[in-house]
């Protein structure tokens, strides 16, 4: 039996909430520290407005050596799960309305997160949430 439960750490970056363009809540920062990779899942609930091309959301990675300040966008070599530092884009082809996505980490800056953006006009919004899951423990058990 492979155990990983004792090799990853689980958080909430966004609870689940529904973000009208004009209040978007940005996600908590992820602190890399004892970790060498992230996993983020970006979950898109059934949006309150049309999503297509010219209305929905951008979800871009960033990474900082500082929690504060610093951040821009990570190289796309350093993310699997996309080809760019635009991780996911809700418009209906990237990702759907009650779909998610999973994208991972493995850059050596020590702090990353998640930019929400709004494309167009979401007045109504979209319920959403990102989880991160911390992978690649540099001490085991991290529980």
């Amino acid at each position: 039996m492979i155990d990983i439960l004792h090799q990853i750490l689980c958080f909430l970056c966004l609870a689940p909430k529904n973000q009208p363009s004009a209040t978007i809540t940005q996600p908590t920062v992820v602190d890399m520290l004892g970790f060498l990779n992230v996993v983020f899942d970006i979950q898109a609930g059934v949006s309150a407005d049309t999503i297509d091309g010219a209305n929905g959301y951008t979800f871009t990675l960033q990474e900082s050596d500082e929690a504060g300040s610093g951040f821009a966008d990570v190289d796309p070599s350093d993310i699997l799960g996309s080809d760019s530092a635009v991780i996911a884009t809700l418009d209906g082809i990237d990702l759907a309305e009650g779909a998610c996505k999973s994208v991972q980490y493995v850059g050596t800056k020590r702090y990353t997160k998640v930019v929400i953006a709004a494309v167009g006009t979401a007045t109504n919004g979209t319920v959403m949430a990102i989880n991160a899951v911390k992978i690649n423990p540099i001490d085991a058990p991290t529980q």
